[in-house]
Formats: C-alpha cells, sequence, structure tokens
C-alpha cells in the first residue's frame, strides 16, 4: 500500500502539472520578448558591462552547450562559456593570479565578487 491516499498523489500530480504548464509559458513568453528586442537590435553590437556578462556566463554555465545552442541568441553559446572560465582583469591578469593589494584596484571585479566567482581566490 503506498504511502500516501490516490486522492493526494493525484492532486500533487495535477499541481505539479500545472505549475510546469506556468513555467514553460513564461519560458516562451521571454523567448519571443528576445526575439522582439534583438530584431530591434539589428546589425548594431550589443555592449554589455561586465556585471551582465558574469550574469549570463553564470546562467549560461548551469544551462550547459546544448541548452545554450537553442536559446542563445545575442551571443555564441562558445562566448558565454568562455566568459564563465575567464574572470575580468585589466589587460591579460586574470583575477585567479595573485595580484597585489595596490594593483587590486585596477581589476573590473571586487573582491567580494571574485570570492563570489568559481575558479577565482580573493586578494
Amino acid at each position: 500500500m503506498s504511502q500516501f491516499p490516490f486522492a493526494l498523489q493525484l492532486l500533487v500530480l495535477i499541481v505539479s502539472g500545472w505549475v510546469n504548464r506556468r513555467q514553460q509559458l513564461a519560458i516562451e513568453y521571454l523567448l519571443e520578448e528576445n526575439r522582439v528586442l534583438r530584431e530591434q537590435l539589428g546589425n548594431r553590437r550589443l555592449r554589455l558591462t561586465d556585471a551582465q556578462r558574469r550574469r549570463l556566463a553564470v546562467r549560461g554555465k548551469a544551462l550547459g552547450r546544448k541548452a545554450l545552442d537553442e536559446l542563445a541568441g545575442l551571443v555564441t553559446p562558445a562566448t558565454i562559456l568562455r566568459w564563465y572560465r575567464t574572470p575580468w582583469c585589466p589587460k591579460t591578469r586574470s583575477c585567479s593570479q595573485s595580484i597585489d593589494q595596490e594593483q587590486a584596484g585596477n581589476c573590473r571585479i571586487s573582491a567580494e565578487e571574485a570570492a563570489e566567482w568559481p575558479g577565482t581566490e580573493p586578494y
């Protein structure tokens, strides 16, 4: 005999299906909204801030390359995954390398952000 009564199992199934459908509708809306914004942007180059790149990189890494191939439209999946692997610092230095305290002011991410970024050490 099951742990929960059949009526409760059925109710949970119905509610979870409804929540899943609502999430799918929200995703479809956001995808269409992105398409409209890309049409308005045209061939102009999109300028993203470092914070925007980080947000896209973290979310893109969680999705994985296959999902990014289907969803990514502003930049290529390879670019998003490269942003995830490479924190932003001046010239060729990466924040994962040791940086003196006086040079840390030149880094485009703060010590708190570096601590949150995967694979970096706070300086």
